[in-house]
């Protein structure tokens, strides 16, 4: 008996198919473990011969690429490559070299066992091809030697010509198959054909070999002539390719006899996944399968990617037409017992339609904007092509999130990385980790109670407890399928039902209680075979398999663990224990509609309620949609589930991939959605088995629908386009794209989503996930492993009813282009701010909540986008853009009074500096006054290691990315929402404001502030002002740890100097100079190094600038408030946080000490001639796009010019920068000549004739405020009553002139109430803020406005 194996898929090494894998067909060559022993051959040897056929890839195809990679695209040659040896295949060093260059997507092995008779030579090895056409045979043919002539006798002239070898049993089947195909035209055997056509051929040689044998057995009896070694049985397994498609079959000419072994493997992709064991096999990244193997025995040792091919059955395999994926159905061989008039219409209408299937050319709908198409960015955003929405990224998985359940505020992600992720969709952050499966999760399903997760992954269910939240989950019991059913493509739950579909195309229906009750279950008893929900096949039940160990099952709670994923060396965990599956049992006869069945996988399953008892809806790669009644039938021990095939729904001309069910109109009912790989999406009425409505909807495939909430037939598609459509009573309301950033994707171009690679934009899954807040969101499950999260709030689904009700009549078709162009007005995401003062969600109960959080953000996104840098005066004109839009805001928002206030122009240079934003609400003499200070330029964004655009706000496990996120514009508009909150509640409640506002939100600050102080004293800033204010609030540093409020109330002063050495007159030459003078550099390194003692003191390095600790307070204890503290600073986790390989200091106090309380001193910078430099319009005038107008820093030095070469120039001076931050209770004044002093002496102990010039350019205060004084009690207060936990008071390292400045404009103490975590990156990349932090920010604010009133009696 012979083996054989053949591969449609993506382009591989045959080496990879053939030789590598741990069973391959060389090693069943030697030691084949399913070889049938009754045909007389010995032992499990396949040494007679072995072959190796291919079809040259197509040129436009890649290696692994989505292509089919086949010759039928290269009609010049369509013809096989055959390469055969009469040789043990392991034992032929060709076959191993041959197979590191074959490159191929359809490609046969064969290695041969030959009957008694047949002789062993080339002409005899496999496979055999003709024309376009390559087969192969694993069996025999009965009495083949006494009816050899008369198979002969019924060839036509041309194809007996054709036969490779009149003693091979499987040479002669070939040519009765040709036989069938021959008509006598020139390219009878090079035209393409149907796969039903072909199949029909194949049936034919079936018929044509049974019926001649029983009439050779027949007359052998009569002549009493026994039969030969190769018994009365022919097995005939074939397998055949024209080049683009695949046809397998297993037969038996008598149905009590066991057939040949044939098993099928269906996957993304194909190859090693081992590399210390070299293991291959199968991978998913989804539901679909891009990758085919056909084999007489497994290649692997994945049980689960195997499915046996029934008896008397066809496999069919196609590449589908609705993108780059395999079909593959399974058809009862013609007149066997297997056949019947059911699966006879079943597999013909599968077939017809999945050939006629054809997706979209290009997109039907209007292309829509983008937010994230950076350069410099490796996660996306989502846009609206009809308004901007609030958008949020979870990215925890490594790979494709393909199955997301939701269900009491949580949503659970499974991903193709085997693990399983829980997020509170509140905060939206990662709450535990759930491991245990070893492959891709196709399946998340949260029980009615709330109780119970269940997961699918390969063949294993398994169950997690979550009755004590999510992030507390245990795995409590794994089931395992039995062998040869393949991969849990779906899970549904219901009630005390549990239902999956496989990928052998059966549909299972589990009692919760039975299928997790292990003590309950006898672990020895025998699964019948689920008949009826997949059909009965001869050969009696089948026998689970003993299972041996469970797999590792663990859960880590908490986002801040970082564990990695190890699939091979986890131990098995104790006390999970594995038990059987018992599916359903099926009513009705053979060959009623009981008996009904998909024919190929199954890849939705879904509950829904009908009109006389419970249904389960199941969609399959057939293209159909089976509806299954259920019901119990009360037995002597036990009730019984009973299932029956109610109804099979076509129209679909593709594999169906989701379903889900929204309600009626009138909401008594339900309808059920089908979407598609041909891009539709059906809506059927199941209860009149009839098709409602056909909605052409995404140009790929249609892999997620989900219900929305709110009244209609709301629900939600996407698809691997990456698209999201919102429909409404069946018209699409909105459209979203989800682009990954790193793309420089232009969305305003049909062309480019032609050529972009449509892997990296397909959304895998959907869900919708409602907080405790009661905001919901739509949730996407991404290629990339991220989910893209989006608010659904205001105008995101509002259309009218009596609107949607006058255009019924517009017919069945919807086109998203005419919905989206009607409803262009109306929709507008979450509700924007623009045109309302404030948005709101209605709630069950009639009351309105304020979405001020939601508002907020939405806000800050446009903030972000605004690239507000003021260093250098680089962008004066987006500078103005922030400023008018916070005019515009706190008009619009809080109705204040505003005025626009210039700063005089730099001395220096002349230039105009930004404008700052004064705005008032409340001018009552009786009410304290507070005063908010902020500032809305921003540093700039170079930095290449940005994981989102720097000026796009993107939300990712609940953080918001962007510059000024932190630093300053997330707490501006935290302070605005705060006081739009209080003069809400005070219009509800008839009350006073608590207090006055003042805001002072300057344009300059991270330029140094000049100007400030001279604007804001001026008479015009004194208007707006007032003349009396209480205390100043800025919200503009960070907490001490990611987990504590805090309060700061110290902050260092800062000096910025230079030190310049010049020398020659000019730039000279290393080689001709070097060594014959003093060079600057050398001079400028020497001095700068003085600056630093080799003493180290308790907090780290000393200073050696004498003087420079003079004035520095001794009350260190009493600066530190208690945060040196075990628990509260981390100093392992402040190293790792800055990327330091050691701390100079050690201790927690130590560390605070020198950050807070002692100066220092920090060489930033050596700049080199600036005479050469290229000023910044010569870098627009080289670069005028946006990165280069903002790359000044290191581009205005003249040395970059010269690139390698620069390493011959000797500079003819250094300029060295130097920051200094000093400390209470220091002056600038004997800091700076303590500095200056100690250049010059240190200048004049090198004794060369260089100059040396020290240039102070910038001072900053220090600034001490008083935690004890009734201010700094109430925000205290504030921040423990929102957060619930101990505020810290902490001082700052940094440095904010402005604080000293305002405290001695405004003749009132001064207040920092940061809100950022201590790990929020202001300044360099990544910058963000946590979602949760500016929310209670804003929160805590609205707290503190409140408090003043009481704070501040006298003023009341």
């Amino acid at each position: 008996m012979c083996r054989l194996m053949a591969y449609l898929g993506p382009r591989r090494l045959a080496s990879d198919l053939v030789t590598k894998p741990k069973h391959s067909i060389l090693v069943q060559s030697y030691s084949a473990n399913e070889r049938v022993q009754s045909i007389g051959l010995p032992g499990s040897l396949n040494a007679d011969g072995f072959g190796i056929g291919w079809y040259k890839p197509s040129s436009d195809s890649t290696s692994g690429g989505s292509g089919d990679g086949t010759s039928q695209n290269n009609k010049d040659d369509i013809s096989p490559c055959i390469f055969t040896s009469t040789a043990p295949a392991w034992n032929n060093c060709n076959l191993t070299k041959l197979c590191e260059k074959i490159e191929s997507s359809l490609l046969f092995a064969h290695v041969r066992a030959a009957y008694p008779g047949i002789p062993v030579s080339e002409t005899n090895c496999h496979p055999f091809g003709c024309g376009r056409y390559m087969w192969m045979h694993n069996g025999g043919v009965a009495r083949f030697q006494r009816m050899r002539r008369k198979l002969l006798d019924t060839l036509s002239d041309g194809v007996y010509e054709l036969v490779h070898s009149f003693h091979s049993d499987s040479a002669v089947c070939f040519a009765l198959f040709l036989n069938q195909l021959y008509d006598g035209t020139h390219d009878w055997n090079t035209r393409a054909r149907s796969p039903q056509e072909l199949l029909s051929c194949v049936e034919k040689v079936i018929a044509i070999v049974t019926s001649m044998g029983r009439e050779q057995e027949a007359a052998d009896d009569a002549a009493g002539i026994p039969p030969g070694a190769d018994g009365n049985v022919s097995l005939l397994n074939f397998c055949l390719s024209d080049g683009s498609c695949l046809i397998a079959t297993r037969y038996a000419s008598q149905d009590s006899a066991k057939p040949a072994s044939l098993y099928y493997a269906l996957g993304t992709s194909f190859g090693k996944q081992n590399e210390s064991t070299k293991e291959h096999g199968f991978t998913r990244q989804d539901r679909r399968s891009k990758a085919c193997i056909v084999a007489s025995e497994p290649v692997t040792s994945h049980s689960s990617d195997w499915v046996a091919v029934a008896p008397q059955h066809a496999l069919v395999v196609t590449r589908s037409k609705c993108g780059s994926v395999i079909d593959a159905l399974l058809s009862p061989i013609l007149g066997t017992s297997a056949d019947s008039v059911a699966s006879r219409t079943l597999v013909g209408r599968a077939m017809q339609s999945l050939r006629a299937c054809e997706v979209p050319g290009k997109c039907v709908l209007m292309p829509s904007s983008c937010i994230g198409a950076g350069s410099n960015s490796a996660v996306g955003g989502m846009a609206s092509a009809i308004g901007t929405d609030s958008t949020h990224i979870l990215s925890k998985h490594d790979s494709g999130v393909t199955a997301l359940s939701s269900r009491s505020g949580v949503l659970y992600s499974g991903a193709s990385d085997a693990s399983i992720r829980a997020w509170d969709i509140a905060k939206l952050e990662c709450i535990a980790k759930l491991f245990g499966h070893r492959r891709a999760i196709l399946g998340l399903a949260v029980t009615d109670d709330d109780g119970s997760l269940l997961s699918c992954a390969g063949r294993t269910i398994k169950q997690w407890d979550i009755k004590s939240g999510a992030a507390n989950a245990r795995c409590t019991c794994s089931v395992q399928l039995p062998k040869q059913t393949g991969d849990i493509l779906s899970l549904a739950a219901h009630a005390n039902r549990v239902a999956i579909g496989l990928m052998d195309g059966s549909v299972h229906l589990y009692d919760m209680h039975d299928l997790f009750d292990h003590g309950n279950l006898d672990l020895e008893r025998s699964m019948t075979s689920p008949a009826g929900i997949r059909c009965p096949l001869p050969g009696g039940p089948c026998t689970i398999p003993l299972l041996q160990v469970d797999e590792h099952v663990s859960v880590i709670a908490g986002r801040a663990v970082q564990t990695p994923i190890s699939t091979h060396s986890t131990p098995a965990r104790p006390g999970t224990p594995f038990v059987r599956a018992v599916p359903a049992a099926t009513a009705g006869a053979h060959g009623d509609t009981g008996y009904y069945r998909h024919c190929a996988a199954v890849f939705a399953t879904l509950f829904v309620n009908g009109s006389r008892m419970p249904m389960i809806v199941s969609g399959g790669g057939d293209g159909h949609v089976l509806v299954w009644e259920y019901e119990m039938e009360h037995g002597d021990a036990r009730q019984q589930t009973l299932m029956r095939c109610a109804s099979v729904l076509y129209g679909h001309r593709g594999a169906v991939l989701c379903l889900c069910s929204v309600p009626t109109r009138d909401e008594n009912d339900v309808h059920v959605l089908s979407g598609s790989a041909d891009s539709t999406i059906r809506v059927w009425d199941v209860n009149l088995r009839s098709c409602v409505s056909s909605l052409q909807a995404h140009c790929g495939h249609v892999l997620g629908l989900c219900a929305l909430p709110g009244k209609g037939s709301s629900f939600a598609s996407c698809g691997d386009d990456g698209c999201v459509l919102l429909w409404r009573n069946f018209k699409v309301v909105n459209r979203l794209d989800v682009w990954p950033l790193k793309s420089g994707f232009n969305p305003s171009t049909a062309s480019s989503l032609a050529t972009f690679p449509p892997e990296r934009l397909g959304l895998l899954s959907l869900s919708v996930c409602s907080s405790s807040r009661g905001a919901s969101f739509i949730c996407c499950g991404t290629a990339d492993g991220t989910i893209r999260c989006l608010s659904l709030h205001g105008g995101c689904m509002g259309v009218d009813d009596e609107e949607e009700e006058g255009e019924e009549g517009e017919g069945n078709i919807v086109t998203p282009m005419r919905a989206a162009k009607r409803h262009r007005a109306e929709i507008g995401g979450i509700a924007r701010a623009m045109s309302v003062p404030s948005a709101s969600v209605k709630m069950g109960n009639g009351a309105e909540v304020r979405c001020y959080d939601a508002e907020m953000e939405e806000e800050l996104r446009p903030f972000v986008a605004i690239r507000s840098v003021s260093v250098g005066g680089m962008r004066r004109s987006s500078c103005l853009a922030a400023a008018s839009f916070l005019l515009e805001l706190l008009e619009r928002k809080l109705g204040a009074q505003v005025q626009l206030l210039n700063p005089p122009p730099n001395p220096l240079t002349g230039d105009e500096r930004n404008p700052i934003v004064l705005g008032r609400v409340g001018c009552d003499p009786d009410l304290p006054t507070l005063c908010f200070y902020g500032h809305y330029d921003v540093q700039p964004a170079l930095e290449n290691d940005w994981r989102t655009p720097p000026w796009e706000l993107n939300s990712i496990n609940g953080y918001l990315y962007g510059r000024g996120a932190t630093d300053n514009k997330g707490p501006i508009l935290a302070m605005v929402f705060a006081l739009r909150e209080v003069l809400d509640e005070c219009s509800s409640s008839g009350s006073r404001l608590p207090c006055n506002v003042t805001f002072v939100l300057e344009g300059e600050e991270e330029n140094g502030s000049g100007g400030f102080d001279e604007a804001i004293k001026s008479p015009e800033a004194r208007a707006i002002l007032g003349t009396s204010t209480d205390v100043v609030l800025i919200s503009n540093t960070l907490w001490l740890n990611d987990t504590q409020p805090c309060l700061t109330w110290g902050m260092r002063g800062m000096m910025t100097i230079s030190v310049e050495v010049s020398g020659p007159e000019k730039d000279l030459h290393s080689g001709n100079d070097g060594g014959a003078f003093s060079e600057p550099m050398r001079d400028l390194v020497k001095v700068l190094g003085t600056l630093y003692s080799d003493d180290r003191g308790n907090d780290g390095p000393r200073l050696a600038v004498r003087g420079i600790y003079d004035g520095v307070s001794t009350s260190s204890a009493s600066a530190l408030h208690g945060c040196d503290a075990p628990g509260i600073f981390d100093t392992e986790l402040y190293r790792q946080s800055i990327g330091v390989p050691a701390l100079c200091a050690c201790g927690a106090g130590e560390v605070l000490r020198a950050r807070w309380c002692e100066p220092s001193m920090s060489i930033v910078d050596i700049e080199l001639p600036q005479a050469e430099a290229e000023t910044v319009q010569d870098r627009r005038d080289r670069d005028p796009s946006p990165a280069g107008d903002e790359s000044v820093h290191g581009a205005n030095s003249a040395w970059r010019k010269f690139g390698p070469t620069r390493f011959s120039v000797i500079p003819c001076k250094a300029v060295g920068k130097v920051s200094i931050r000093f400390v209470p209770d220091q002056t600038p004044e004997s800091v700076s000549r303590s500095f200056e002093q100690h250049i010059r002496d240190a200048f004049a102990r090198l004794g060369g004739d260089n100059r040396v010039s020290v240039t102070i350019h910038n001072t900053g205060m220090w600034w001490l405020g008083d935690p004890s004084n009734k201010f700094y009690q109430a925000a205290k207060g504030a921040l423990e009553a929102e957060w619930g936990r101990e505020v810290l008071f902490v001082r700052e390292g940094g440095t904010m002139p402005v604080t000293y400045l305002l405290e001695k404009a405004m003749f009132c103490p001064a207040l920092h109430f940061p809100l950022g975590q201590s790990t929020d990156s202001p300044h360099v990349a990544n910058e963000r803020i946590g979602r949760q932090n500016l929310f209670k920010g804003r929160s805590s604010l609205r707290r503190f406005l409140h408090s003043l009133a009481h704070a501040c009696p006298s003023s009341a």
